[in-house]
C-alpha cells in the first residue's frame, strides 16, 4: 500500500522524486530536477518553483516506468513556434511508438490547433502563446509510482478558472490521467486522440484498443453506470492531413461548471497479455480508478478538494494529491 505525504518545510525545493526519471526541458525545472536528491521513508510530495519562459524548442515533461520500457511525453510548450501541439502526448512502449503528438510540420497544422488539440472546451483548444504553457506545480511519488501535477489553466483562461492535469505512472504498465476542471459558467469538455488507424473501439466497453507487434494498448475512461464515457471514432479533416491515424473523441459532455475526468492507459507486451478491468470509485473528497490486472486490484486515487488535508477512497486513506494502492498477494514460506 502506498500514498503520497506532504514534505516537511525544510525539504521544500529539493529534488525529492529526482530518482523517478522525470525529465523536464523547461530550463528552470530542468535545473530543479538536477538538484541533489533528498531521501525520506515512504512517499513524497512537494511543490515546485514557478517555471520560467519556455524555450520554443523544449519538448516538455517525460515520465517513465521503473525499467524504462514505457515512456510518456507530454507537450507543455504553448509557443506558436513549438514543434508539438500543447498538452498532447507521445507514448512509446516495448520498442513501439504507440501514440504520437501532432507535429507542426503536418500540413495546415499551424492554423489548425483546434483540429488536433487534445482537450476541447466549448469545442476549442487552448490559445497558443508562450505565456500559456503548462506549468509543473507539484510532484508526488511512492515505491511503485510517480506523478506530476500540471496547471493548464492559462490556455483556457477565457473559458475556465481551473484546469489541472495530473499524470501518474504505476509500474509496470499503467498511466492514469486526471483532469480537474472548473468554469465560471457551464461549458462542454471533450478529449481527442489521433491513434494509429489500427485502433478500434470495443463495442462492449467503449474503450480504445490497439494491438501492435510488441505492445498492446487499452485507453479507458471510467464513468458512472448511468453516465458512461465511451470513446467514439469520428470523421475529421485531421485524418487526411495525418495519414495513418484516426480521430477518436471522448465527449463532449453536457454543459457543466465543474468536472473530474479520469483516463487510464494500460500497456502490456504483446507476448505477455494482461487481462484488465476498470471501475470508477468516488467519495466526498476523492476520485479514482480501480484497475484489475489479471485479477489483482490496483487503486489510483486523486484528492478532488485541494484544501482538504487528506482523503479516503474505498477505505484507502491517503495524504497529498495522489494515493496509490497496489495489492500484493501474500506468499507462503518456501513458495514463490
Amino acid at each position: 500500500m502506498s500514498s503520497s505525504v506532504t514534505v516537511p518545510a525544510p525539504l521544500a525545493g529539493k529534488a525529492l522524486c529526482a530518482v523517478l526519471r522525470i525529465a523536464v526541458t523547461l530550463p528552470l525545472l530542468a535545473e530543479w530536477f538536477s538538484a541533489t536528491a533528498a531521501t525520506s521513508p515512504g512517499n513524497q510530495h512537494s511543490e515546485l518553483p514557478a517555471a520560467s519562459t519556455p524555450d520554443p524548442a523544449a519538448r516538455g515533461l517525460v515520465l517513465t516506468n521503473a525499467d524504462h520500457t514505457i515512456q510518456f511525453s507530454l507537450a507543455t510548450n504553448a509557443c506558436p513556434q513549438a514543434p508539438w501541439i500543447l498538452n498532447t502526448f507521445d507514448l512509446v512502449a516495448h520498442g513501439e511508438t504507440i501514440l504520437q503528438s501532432p507535429r507542426r510540420n503536418l500540413p495546415a497544422v499551424g492554423g489548425a490547433d483546434d483540429l488536433f488539440g487534445q482537450i476541447l472546451i466549448n469545442g476549442r483548444g487552448p490559445a497558443m502563446t508562450c505565456e500559456n504553457s503548462l506549468t509543473l506545480v507539484e510532484q508526488a511519488c511512492g515505491p511503485e509510482w510517480r506523478a506530476a501535477i500540471l496547471d493548464a489553466t492559462a490556455g483556457y483562461r477565457d473559458r475556465l478558472t481551473t484546469l489541472r492535469r495530473t499524470v501518474v505512472v504505476v509500474d509496470p504498465d499503467l498511466i492514469v490521467i486526471y483532469d480537474r476542471m472548473a468554469a465560471p459558467e457551464p461549458v462542454t469538455y471533450a478529449m481527442r486522440l489521433h491513434p494509429p488507424s489500427g485502433t478500434r473501439v470495443d463495442p462492449d466497453w467503449g474503450d480504445l484498443r490497439l494491438a501492435l507487434d510488441r505492445a498492446a494498448l487499452i485507453v479507458h475512461a471510467p464513468g458512472r453506470k448511468r453516465d458512461p464515457r465511451p470513446w467514439q471514432r469520428v470523421d475529421s479533416p485531421a485524418d487526411a492531413l495525418w495519414p495513418g491515424t484516426v480521430t477518436m473523441h471522448l465527449g463532449p459532455t453536457n454543459r457543466v461548471s465543474q468536472l473530474h475526468v479520469l483516463t487510464v492507459l494500460a500497456i502490456s507486451p504483446s507476448a505477455r497479455p494482461v487481462d484488465y478491468t476498470f471501475r470508477l470509485i468516488e467519495s466526498t473528497a476523492a476520485i479514482g480508478a480501480q484497475i484489475q490486472r489479471n485479477g489483482l486490484p490496483t487503486l489510483v486515487a486523486f484528492r478532488t478538494d485541494p484544501q482538504a488535508p487528506g482523503a479516503t477512497l474505498n477505505g484507502f486513506p491517503f495524504q497529498g494529491p495522489v494515493g496509490v494502492y497496489v495489492f500484493k498477494p501474500k506468499t507462503r514460506a518456501g513458495r514463490p
